[in-house]
């Protein structure tokens, strides 16, 4: 642990009781604490909000909850109860715009990046754990000629679809400023 500096003890025992770095504490990230995208982006490890579990901080200070997981699985819900889990948790589900911002950190422009070759269909979900694993609910509403429904988001790909079902069971990521 680095030296205490005067009114950073309380700082120095909140790592020491989480284990970790007072930088991540504090939510600046250590070295180990910090991932990069392809685009140049830092997301950094953020322990303010402990109910999300592991948590990001995206470049523009959203705090992104992990993929909530249930016996090893992400754990699947439909809207009303995701929307539910988030305002529980004092937070929000993101909106279609929160998940589009999120692709656009970690979509590299076409042509060539650190000598690798990208086109604009080059996402990369690797920087949130889990999320390339399933479909997560968002907070959009969407109105349709067969009713009313809910926009999601496609981990895997970094696209927005769309249902109507409501009994459809997505995945769930919360988020929080």
């Amino acid at each position: 642990m680095k030296s205490i500096q005067k009114g950073s003890l309380a700082l120095a025992m909140i790592a020491t009781l989480a284990g970790v770095s007072e930088a991540a504490a504090s939510g600046r990230g250590a070295l180990d604490d910090v991932r990069t995208t392809t685009t140049g982006h830092t997301f950094v490890r953020d322990y303010s909000v402990p109910a999300f579990g592991e948590s990001w901080r995206d470049p523009s200070g959203m705090i992104w909850s992990t993929a909530f997981m249930y016996d090893g699985n992400v754990a699947r819900m439909s809207q009303p109860e995701a929307e539910k889990l988030c305002l529980q948790l004092g937070a929000r589900l993101p909106s279609a715009t929160d998940y589009e911002r999120l692709r656009s950190y970690m979509t590299p422009p076409s042509g060539v990046v650190n000598g690798e070759i990208f086109d604009n269909g080059s996402y990369r979900p690797q920087i949130l754990p889990r999320l390339d694993l399933f479909y997560f609910w968002t907070s959009t509403v969407r109105v349709g000629l067969t009713g009313n429904g809910h926009y999601y988001f496609m981990g895997a790909t970094g696209e927005i679809g769309h249902t109507t079902k409501t009994d459809a069971h997505l995945g769930v990521r919360c988020v929080i400023r």
